[in-house]
């Protein structure tokens, strides 16, 4: 399902954010210090020792705000798929033309959403005589799981 896909992307991303950033900071600070010192002449072990701190805790806070950043643009995403799944789920559903597939889908993952128009398109895939088989069964499995869930509050 898409939903899983966009989660796991997420934690990945955050933590790359959270671990290269620091890591480039790290890096930089040290490439930073060399061209420093090649510059300015004699080793300065404080300048940079400094040097690698500050590029490392600036890659810190830039990792943490990139992953918070994320984060919260993945939340907004799982909002906004959330808001539109179940008219998708049933468009494609009742649309005869679709993939075997992708109708079969449709039918299994409506039994995630209460809303009454999910109900109505199981309802009028189960009661079509002429509907495939296979949907018509998966979409009984999602009516019962939908009426179980109701009836268990």
């Amino acid at each position: 399902m898409q939903v899983h896909k966009v989660r796991r992307v997420n934690r990945i991303a955050i933590l790359t954010f959270l671990v290269g950033y620091p890591a480039a900071g790290f890096v930089f600070g040290n490439v930073f210090f060399l061209i420093l010192d090649l510059a300015t002449g004699p080793y300065q072990p404080a300048a940079k020792d400094l040097s690698i701190i500050l590029w490392t805790v600036a890659g810190v806070g830039a990792g943490v705000y990139s992953a918070w950043a994320f984060w919260r643009a993945g939340k907004d995403l799982q909002s906004e798929i959330d808001a539109i799944q179940p008219a998708g789920l049933v468009a494609v559903l009742l649309d005869r033309e679709a993939p075997f597939g992708d109708r079969h889908d449709a039918a299994m993952d409506l039994a995630q959403y209460d809303e009454p128009e999910g109900w109505e398109a199981l309802t009028s895939v189960k009661n079509d005589p002429n509907e495939d088989p296979h949907i018509v069964e998966e979409a009984e499995q999602s009516l019962l799981e939908i009426h179980r869930r109701r009836n268990e509050t």
